[in-house]
């Protein structure tokens, strides 16, 4: 991504973090929104995947602390608006804004996955500083989606394409990942196991690498090619 890319999806989260106060310390910022501030891809990609909403996660502990924090947004003049997202709010200046909780108590995902990629944020500096997932966290949570709704249709999901651009665009992400915890380390390798295993793999990333309009030298055959030698030496743990 740009230098303004990557400051304009820096701004859009930062909006809605000061829309709702302090309440943004509670969240960690997840999706597509910080895909640009993950991957440098400006050089190799004259398309980016655009994204209408921010999404963010929360690890409440209880349905009390999720009511409690729901409310806190209301009170900073969000609305819930639970079209097409259970967890769909509109900020006070009607940007989308999309909420899901972690936790095991009703209504959280109980997902040990989001547990783990929520452990692995890292806080991105400015006013407010904001807390967001790491590469490692952006690939596990990614990839678990892509597992509930894309694998039947890897060529559509969206899921996939923002793991294309995560893996040719970090190219930090094998160090970052050696350098993590056993945990994460496990949860990275299983997830490029389980995605290496897809059906017509190679074929949907070439899709998703087309759509983005390589910029040449680079080809869509070579960022599959590229892309599938990062997930496996991911899955080697090396």
């Amino acid at each position: 991504m740009s230098d303004d890319t990557r400051a304009a999806a820096a701004e859009r989260i930062r909006r809605i973090a000061r829309a709702m106060g302090d309440v943004h310390e509670q969240l960690v910022f997840i999706g597509a929104s910080v895909l640009p501030l993950l991957a440098e891809v400006d050089h190799r990609l004259a398309a980016p995947r655009t994204t209408k909403d921010v999404d963010a996660v929360a690890a409440t502990t209880s349905y009390l602390a999720r009511a409690k924090l729901e409310e806190s947004l209301r009170a900073r003049g969000f609305r819930h608006q639970p079209v097409g997202h259970a967890g769909r709010w509109l900020s006070p200046s009607g940007e989308i804004f999309d909420l899901s909780f972690a936790g095991d108590h009703l209504g959280g995902t109980g997902s040990s996955i989001d547990a783990i990629a929520i452990a692995s944020a890292k806080m991105l500096p400015g006013d407010p500083p904001i807390r967001q997932l790491s590469g490692a966290g952006f690939l596990i949570m990614k990839s678990a989606a892509f597992g509930d709704r894309g694998r039947s249709a890897p060529h559509e999901s969206k899921d996939l394409a923002d793991i294309a651009v995560l893996l040719i665009g970090r190219p930090e992400l094998t160090l970052e990942v050696e350098s993590a915890d056993a945990e994460i380390q496990r949860a990275v390798g299983r997830a490029a196991a389980q995605l290496l295993e897809v059906r017509e793999l190679a074929p949907a990333l070439r899709g998703h690498f087309s759509d983005r309009r390589p910029i040449p030298p680079d080809t869509p055959d070579e960022l599959t090619v590229e892309a599938i030698g990062v997930l496996e030496r991911l899955r080697a743990g090396r």
